[in-house]
């Protein structure tokens, strides 16, 4: 959040080590400044909180999700217990932080990393990814399996609307974002087919 540092994560190192990493850079120079070794899986998610006091990574196969203290990279919070791949992290100002996986389950977690809760959402079997209303109220779910959007309640995790896309051609919402002031969500996807692709407001 401060601008000073890059973490950088994927299927690098796995080939040669069997584990997945994560790297950190320095921003002005450029260089490597750690290597996060040994994670059980590919990295597919990660996310820094918006104090930058914590680094939250998401995890390929069922491996789940770890939370390391920036200051030291000291694991202080992991969650194992995914059916499939993490798929995307996010933080609010208030440090909870959510997560999506392909198990159809979103999970979110108090600002001490505790769970506060694990729920199917409704829209679609897959999720892709989530994205907190700037104000922290609600959270909003994009599908890699469904045309749809679910915005949900981010305290209770309870449904509050599903918008689903009237149009075969568009395959999925993979990719969510708010306005600033959080009146205004916009959605994209893959859309099969000829023509343009869509972004709906």
């Amino acid at each position: 959040p401060d601008g000073k540092r890059i973490a950088a994560g994927g299927w690098t190192c796995w080939d040669w080590a069997r584990a997945g990493c994560v790297y950190v850079f320095d921003v002005d120079s450029g260089d490597m400044v750690r290597r996060l070794r040994g994670l059980p899986d590919a990295v597919s998610a990660l996310a820094w909180s918006a104090d930058g006091r914590h680094l939250a990574i998401g995890l390929q196969g069922r491996a789940g999700l770890r939370v390391l203290r920036t200051d030291t990279f000291e694991e202080v919070a992991a969650d194992r217990a995914f059916e499939d791949k993490v798929m995307e992290l996010a933080y609010d100002s208030q440090g909870r932080l959510a997560a999506v996986a392909l198990d159809g389950r979103i999970r979110l977690y108090r600002s001490d990393h505790r769970l506060h809760g694990r729920v199917s959402v409704e829209g679609g079997r897959q999720l892709a990814t989530v994205r907190f209303k700037p104000d922290g109220s609600r959270l909003a779910v994009g599908f890699l399996d469904a045309a749809a959007v679910t915005i949900l309640d981010a305290g209770s995790l309870q449904s509050v609307a599903v918008r689903r896309i009237d149009d075969r051609a568009q395959r999925n919402l993979s990719n969510l974002a708010w306005s600033r002031d959080g009146a205004t969500l916009y959605a994209a996807g893959e859309r099969g087919g000829e023509g343009l692709n869509a972004l709906y407001r």
